[in-house]
């Protein structure tokens, strides 16, 4: 990277709300588009972002749409349709929270919302996934100890349960086949195992 002109830094790893946060302040800009490994523009995002006229509109913070591409398919009636989120803001208006996990851009001041798509496509196949909820549990249930939060097994019956009618159902991923109802599991299982490592936390800490 540094012989193609980059400038590379190191950070220990303390959680991508503190990682990111590091990386927006070594921006030599103040506006600040971010994009993970996994997200794509779409072409409409593309030229928008070219012509560079988001100056001049009095906006501190963009949010994008953002759409998910799962098992090769992209994920049309499922929450996703109506997912934004803020990923072009203003550093000296926003800044990533603290968050170890499912960090956030908080911006003061006015925000928008951008016309075309941030395709994301944050798992390779089924199995990355599974890898994936596995790490992102960790650091959820982390953060959960680190509250003094509690967890019984009734209420991880309820909360997994719960959880794969409300995405299955309400969020409508039944209307997007096999690909919505694997989502729907796969949901309803990150929920379990995060509180299973909270309580597998307490039980170690209290012998």
């Amino acid at each position: 990277a540094e012989k193609a002109g980059c400038r590379v830094y190191h950070k220990d790893f303390d959680g991508f709300g503190e990682q990111k946060q590091y990386a927006v302040s070594l921006a030599n800009n103040d506006w600040v588009l971010s994009l993970d490994a996994d997200e794509i523009l779409d072409d409409k995002l593309q030229a928008y972002f070219q012509a560079g006229s988001f100056n001049d509109k009095g906006v501190d913070g963009y949010e994008l749409k953002r759409l998910m591409v799962y098992m090769n398919r992209e994920m049309i009636w499922s929450k996703f349709r109506k997912e934004r989120i803020l990923r072009f803001f203003n550093k000296s208006k926003g800044a990533f929270n603290k968050k170890k996990v499912h960090e956030e851009i908080l911006v003061e001041g006015r925000t928008e919302v951008l016309d075309g798509y941030l395709l994301h496509y944050s798992y390779k196949d089924v199995a990355h996934h599974i890898e994936k909820i596995n790490s992102y549990t960790s650091l959820a249930a982390l953060t959960m100890y680190q509250k003094g939060k509690k967890t019984s097994i009734l209420h991880i019956v309820v909360k997994s349960v719960t959880e794969f009618f409300r995405v299955y159902i309400f969020q409508l991923a039944l209307l997007d086949g096999l690909v919505g109802f694997s989502w729907a599991v796969s949901s309803s299982y990150y929920k379990a195992l995060k509180y299973f490592k909270l309580r597998e936390m307490h039980s170690i800490t209290s012998k």
